[in-house]
C-alpha cells in the first residue's frame, strides 16, 4: 500500500533542498586585484610621465640624458675619492728610521708651510765648478719600439752601479776645502727637498752641520736609493693586499729600482762616441762602472732667514745621455716606469700605443713624487730633455723577465708643466729647508720625513747614532 505525499509536503521538501552551497566563505587572496591592478597603475603613470617628457622640446630632452651619466659619474668620483677601504684598514705606519728617546726634535717644517711660501722671482745663479766622467749616445733603435715590437730588457749584472754619499764623494771634500760654498748635496738629495711636500711614504736625511758648512748626506742602509712605485695611488702597495709577497711594497721597490738600472744601460749606444767630460770619474775604478757624465754645480741665492746674506751650495749632478737635435746636442735624463700588475690600471700591451697620454696621465697621478723628482734632477742638472721607458712584467707572477713595450721623449719643461711644477717653487722650497739646518747648532742631525703626518722633522742625534741602531732601518 503506497502512502501519498501531499502537496504541500511536497513543495516543503523541494524549497529546503539545495544543490549548491550559498553559504557566505571568505573570500581569499585576489592577486589581480591587490597586484596586478597597482603594477598597472605604475605602468600608465610611468607612460603617462613619458609622454609628459616626450611633449617636451627635444633639447631639453637631450640634455636630461647626458645628464644622468654625468651624475652616475659624479656618485663613482666621489666613492673613490672617499676611499673608504683605505680608510678602514689605516694603520699606524712606521718610520724610516727609529726614533730614540734620546733623540730631541729640535725643529719641525709642516707641508702645509712649505706650499704657502711665495716663489723667487728667479731660479738661484748657477755656476759650473767641476765635471768629470763621459757620456754615452742615446741609442735611437729605441724609439721604434711599441707593444707589437717589444723588446726585451737585458740585465746587466756584470755593470756596477754607484750612489756615492755627499760626504764620501772626493770632488765634494774637495771643494768643501776650498771653501766653495756653504751647503754641499747630490741632485737625489736636492730633489727630495724640491719635492718634499709631495712625498707619502717615509724616508730620512742625515745633516751634518761642521762650523759654517752643512752636509746633507744619505744614512748607511737606508731606504732613499730604492724607487718608490705607485706612492701617491689611491691604492698604493700593501703588504695584506698583494697576493704575492713580489707585489709587496719592499720587492717592488727593489725590482723598480733594477729595472732602472738596466735600462739606463739599454738606453746606451755603446758602439757611438761617447763625450768626454775632461777629467776621469773618481768612481770608475775599473770597466765595470756605468758610464755617467757628472757636473757639480754651484747654486747661489739671497736669504733673509739666515746670519749669512747669500747661501751658496754645491750639488753633484748627473747626465746619463745625450742625442743629436736640428739645434744641436742635448742633454738627457733616462729613467723607466714599470707595470706589475696589468690590472690595476691601464693596461699597457692595449693601450700604450693609442692612448700613451692617459698612460703618462696615469702614472703621474700613481707616481706623482718620483716623477717630481726626475724632473727636478732633470731641471738642477741642466738636461734638455727626459726620456721615460715604459717596461712591464713578461708574465705578471714573476718578476725577474721583463719587457719594454714604448717609450715617450720629451723637453724638461714640458714634464714640468704636466706635473704642475713651477721651478721657482722647487727652489724655495729647497731653500726653506737648507735655512732651517742653517739655523741648527753644529752637531749631527737626523732629516725625517713623518711616515703619519704631513711633517718633516729634525733630530739631534749622537755623531755615533748608526752604530747605535742595532735593530737596523725599518722599511715602509
Amino acid at each position: 500500500m503506497h502512502s501519498m505525499c501531499s502537496p504541500l509536503n511536497s513543495k516543503r521538501d523541494n524549497a529546503e533542498f539545495q544543490v549548491v552551497d550559498n553559504r557566505s566563505v571568505k573570500t581569499r587572496y585576489n592577486k589581480r586585484k591587490y597586484f596586478h591592478h597597482k603594477w598597472r597603475r605604475q605602468y600608465y603613470n610611468a607612460r603617462t610621465y613619458k609622454g609628459k617628457q616626450r611633449e617636451q622640446p627635444r633639447t631639453a630632452l637631450t640634455k636630461t640624458n647626458k645628464t644622468k651619466p654625468q651624475r652616475r659619474k659624479q656618485r663613482i668620483n666621489y666613492r673613490n675619492s672617499y676611499n673608504w677601504k683605505r680608510y678602514q684598514n689605516k694603520t699606524k705606519r712606521p718610520n724610516s728610521i727609529p726614533v730614540s728617546e734620546e733623540w730631541e726634535q729640535v725643529d719641525s717644517i709642516p707641508f702645509k708651510e712649505l706650499n704657502d711660501l711665495d716663489a723667487i722671482e728667479q731660479p738661484p745663479q748657477v755656476e759650473d765648478v767641476y765635471k768629470c766622467g763621459k757620456v754615452r749616445p742615446f741609442n735611437a733603435a729605441l724609439r721604434g719600439v711599441d707593444t707589437r715590437n717589444p723588446l726585451k730588457l737585458r740585465h746587466a749584472a756584470e755593470t756596477t752601479f754607484l750612489n756615492v754619499s755627499t760626504t764620501d764623494d772626493p770632488i765634494i771634500q774637495s771643494l768643501a776645502e776650498q771653501e766653495v760654498a756653504h751647503v754641499f748635496m747630490t741632485d737625489d738629495i736636492l730633489a727630495a727637498l724640491m719635492c718634499a711636500s709631495r712625498s707619502v711614504d717615509p724616508w730620512d736625511l742625515v745633516v751634518k752641520r761642521i762650523g759654517d758648512y752643512v752636509f746633507f748626506d744619505k744614512r748607511d742602509g737606508s731606504n732613499f736609493d730604492f724607487l718608490r712605485v705607485r706612492e701617491t695611488a689611491a691604492e698604493p702597495p700593501n703588504e695584506d693586499d698583494g697576493k704575492t709577497f713580489i707585489n709587496a711594497p719592499e720587492p717592488l721597490s727593489r725590482e723598480a729600482t733594477l729595472i732602472n738600472q738596466y735600462y739606463s744601460q739599454q738606453a746606451l749606444d755603446v758602439e757611438g762616441t761617447p763625450i768626454d767630460f775632461g777629467n776621469e770619474s773618481p768612481f770608475a775604478e775599473d770597466a765595470s762602472v756605468a758610464d755617467v757624465g757628472y757636473t757639480y754645480r754651484k747654486f747661489e741665492y739671497e736669504s733673509s732667514e739666515t746670519e749669512v746674506e747669500k747661501i751658496t751650495f754645491v750639488v753633484r749632478t748627473q747626465v746619463d745621455a745625450y742625442t743629436i737635435k736640428s739645434s744641436g746636442r742635448k742633454a738627457m735624463t733616462v729613467h723607466a716606469l714599470h707595470e706589475y700588475d696589468p690590472t690595476l690600471d691601464l693596461n699597457w700591451r692595449s693601450s700604450l700605443d693609442t692612448q700613451g697620454g692617459a698612460v703618462l696621465a696615469t702614472e703621474i697621478k700613481n707616481s706623482a713624487n718620483r716623477l717630481a723628482r726626475v724632473t727636478a734632477r732633470a731641471i738642477a742638472a741642466g738636461n734638455d730633455l727626459v726620456h721615460l721607458g715604459f717596461v712591464t712584467r713578461t708574465n705578471p707572477a714573476k718578476h725577474i723577465d721583463h719587457s719594454v713595450l714604448g717609450t715617450q721623449t720629451m723637453r724638461t719643461e714640458t714634464l714640468a708643466r704636466q706635473l704642475q711644477i713651477v721651478p721657482e717653487a722647487l727652489w724655495v722650497s729647497a731653500a726653506a729647508i737648507v735655512d732651517s739646518a742653517l739655523a741648527l747648532g753644529e752637531g749631527t742631525y737626523v732629516l725625517m720625513k713623518d711616515a703619519n703626518e704631513s711633517v718633516l722633522r729634525f733630530f739631534a742625534v749622537p755623531d755615533n747614532f748608526e752604530e747605535e741602531l742595532a735593530a737596523g732601518p725599518s722599511f715602509a
